[in-house]
């Protein structure tokens, strides 16, 4: 579990570096906050 926070913290970082696409990164963000 820790390891998949950890790893989806480091996805987001790199989305926000490669894009600045902030739709999907808020789309990503709301799906794990809802679930």
């Amino acid at each position: 579990m820790v390891f998949m926070v950890k790893a989806l913290i480091l996805f987001l970082t790199v989305i926000q570096k490669e894009s600045t696409n902030r739709n999907f990164r808020n789309y990503v963000f709301h799906s794990v906050v809802h679930k």
